[in-house]
């Protein structure tokens, strides 16, 4: 039975590492260079031509928007997430092992938090047809993105918890 629930584990761990770095990949060579792109070619037509993009402060907005979420939960895989070194370095082995289950049971609560609202507002936005200001686009994919991000930080914050547990035994 052990080794059944060790076998579990260890796919789960694969397949939530696998969604999280394909989404940082996303993220690393579509959407930044997308970012990238569309500030350069604005402040080109703006410096040159003394024209500009009409659209592109909010669908930068809207990338720079996505880049973040989508990469929250690549932060929490790396372990490249805040916590205070200071204090936490003078807490004993079972004092960290706590704090680290603790911050990880609210990482959980947070994104469980993050995808129900998250899931609300696909709701309400295609309900209501919501659009960019700018450009003709539906906002409800950019809160799917969200939802999406969320459940992979929830996915995740539960593998770090397993590990935890399966180191202390």
């Amino acid at each position: 039975m052990k080794r059944l629930m060790s076998s579990i584990f260890t796919h789960y761990t694969k397949i939530v590492s696998t969604m999280i770095i394909s989404a940082h990949k996303i993220n690393v060579w579509l959407l930044m260079p997308a970012l990238l792109i569309l500030i350069l070619l604005d402040i080109t037509l703006r410096n040159l031509f003394t024209s500009t993009l009409v659209w592109s402060h909010e669908v930068s907005g809207l990338l720079l928007l996505s880049i973040f979420f989508i990469d929250l939960p690549y932060c929490l895989f790396k372990g490249e997430y805040l916590k205070v070194d200071l204090l936490y370095n003078y807490f004993s082995p079972v004092g960290q092992i706590l704090a680290q289950k603790v911050a990880l049971l609210c990482c959980f609560l947070v994104s469980v938090f993050l995808v129900w609202q998250a899931f609300v507002g696909v709701q309400d936005m295609f309900e209501f047809e919501e659009t960019a200001l700018t450009l003709s686009i539906p906002l409800w994919p950019f809160s799917a993105m969200i939802a999406v991000s969320g459940a992979l930080m929830a996915l995740q914050s539960l593998v770090m918890l397993l590990q935890i547990e399966a180191q202390n035994e």
